[in-house]
């Protein structure tokens, strides 16, 4: 009895010993790999993975896989990290699924990966989990499924993962793998909001606008239409024009409506450049301009919209140009279809020659068939 109990305790104290050596070897090694010193950690390293360290088994794996100071080997990464990672090691777990998901140093798998991602995402692994949840979402590897996605995506929101608290958001308001609930895509919405995303802010703000998952509030959503506006987001910059407009929660103002449609007609948004051209044509937010009325219907017209044709038309006879306003009442009399006696007409016989008429007729086909295109493309 006396003998066995001194050999249990010489046999722990030589574990304790190793395991000693062991962890001041690999914080040694640990010390090599921050200062880029890879050669020395690749020996120290390579030798415990050899030894079965789980640890040791992951940094030899990582310096295969980038090559760091030896030769690149996707196989040799693949061997350790399938070692440390059949130990539970969780960065090794994610590594190996990463090696099955793109092919590298082993056949493809989606499969293999899927279930290696999923190992160490129930270890918290963030990277992981975030793999995981694409996963789900897209049905790689595994059923397609949104409501085993959501659960990881708001893992990972939770973590404050900027894209998962917008896939999350998403989810909830289109009631894809849940109950619809636009209570929690707002307050994801919002999480994400908070740090900057105009695309966040300006969701944030349409459920605030309309209501929907809280109480309706027009200064709460001009808050957050104004927020993503500023960082140059076009249907913020609209929903702001319209907003000081009609002096929805802040004090109306048709010059800052104005502005603001302007910005958003800068950036091509159909309806904003209708509404600046129609502030300019009656001079509402600014001095009466027909010029530049006549330069947003013109924007306008070129996105195949047909209803400013007649405005672009006046705002050229407005400002004296007479050549634009006879091609402009050309192109909306043959998009109307009127036969009757037209401005068009009225101008031709005041003003140009019969040769000059020709010309124009040529210039306003062609505005009339680009526009026809137009409208056919929407």
């Amino acid at each position: 009895m006396y003998i066995r109990s001194i050999l249990i305790f010489s046999f722990l104290l030589s574990v304790t010993s190793f395991m000693s050596f062991a962890s001041e070897e690999l914080d040694t090694a640990s010390k090599a790999y921050k200062a880029k010193d890879y050669a020395t950690a690749f020996n120290i390293y390579q030798k415990a993975a050899k030894q079965g360290n789980a640890e040791a088994q992951y940094w030899t794996g990582i310096l295969y896989r980038f090559g760091l100071e030896i030769e690149q080997s996707h196989e040799n990464a693949f061997l350790w990290f399938e070692k440390s990672a059949k130990q539970g090691f969780a960065d090794a777990q994610h590594y190996l699924a990463d090696l099955y998901y793109f092919g590298k140093g082993t056949e493809q798998s989606y499969t293999n990966a899927f279930h290696w991602y999923k190992k160490s995402a129930e270890q918290g692994v963030t990277s992981a989990e975030r793999s995981l949840a694409a996963l789900y979402y897209n049905g790689i590897g595994i059923k397609q499924s949104y409501t085993k996605a959501l659960h990881w995506y708001e893992k990972l929101a939770e973590k404050g993962d900027s894209k998962a608290q917008n896939v999350a958001a998403a989810l909830h308001y289109k009631g894809l793998g849940t109950e619809q609930s636009y209570t929690k895509a707002l307050h994801w919405y919002e999480k994400l909001a908070e740090k900057g995303d105009s695309k966040a802010q300006y969701n944030a703000a349409i459920l605030h606008y309309k209501g929907l998952g809280t109480e309706q509030s027009y200064k709460k959503a001009f808050y957050w239409f104004k927020k993503a506006a500023e960082q140059g987001h076009v249907d913020a910059q609209r929903m702001a024009g319209s907003i000081y407009i009609r002096g929805e929660g802040v004090e109306q103002s048709d010059i800052k409506a104005l502005h603001w449609f302007e910005k958003a007609a800068e950036q091509g948004h159909l309806d904003a450049q209708k509404f600046t051209g129609n502030m300019y044509y009656n001079g509402q937010g600014a001095e009466q301009s027909y010029f530049k009325a006549a330069h947003w219907f013109e924007k306008a017209a070129e996105q195949g919209d047909v209803d400013v044709l007649i405005l672009l038309a006046h705002s050229y006879y407005k400002q004296g140009n007479m050549k634009s306003a006879y091609i402009w009442f050309s192109v909306t009399n043959s998009i109307s279809g009127s036969t009757t006696r037209s401005t068009a007409e009225n101008i031709a016989e005041l003003k140009f020659s019969p040769e000059q008429v020709l010309l124009y007729q040529i210039d306003a086909q062609i505005k009339l068939e680009e526009i026809k295109k137009k409208i056919q493309l929407k």
